[in-house]
């Protein structure tokens, strides 16, 4: 049986590979400059924060370890305004979702 790879871990990973290299194995922080921090892992990119600005990189794992994959592209933060109906129409949605998956009503 294959084990089990959590986003926690491949986060994990991820925040390891992109640390530079260091000269001194018994230093904790990486040298030179920041590689950024993993902010979300999804199940074929991630979204690391680096100088103020977002990035969203694709990777994949394969035999246990990560590989980038494809372009860096920097996301934009957008606050928008919800409409009371849409706001409505995704509580109901996601309540219906809980009610499938948990077999009983979301109470």
């Amino acid at each position: 049986m294959k084990p089990t790879m959590y986003h926690d871990d491949i986060r994990q990973m991820i925040q390891e590979a992109l640390r530079p290299a260091r000269k001194d194995s018994t230093t904790k922080m990486p040298e030179g400059p920041s590689a950024g921090y993993v902010k979300d892992v999804a199940d074929d990119h991630f979204v690391i924060e680096k100088d103020g600005q977002l990035f969203r990189q694709p990777y994949a794992v394969k035999n246990g370890k990560i590989s980038l994959t494809g372009t860096r592209t920097r996301l934009v933060k957008a606050y928008v305004p919800a409409s009371e109906g849409k706001v409505k129409a995704m509580d109901a949605a996601m309540a219906k979702t809980m009610k499938q998956r948990m077999g009983r009503d979301p109470k």
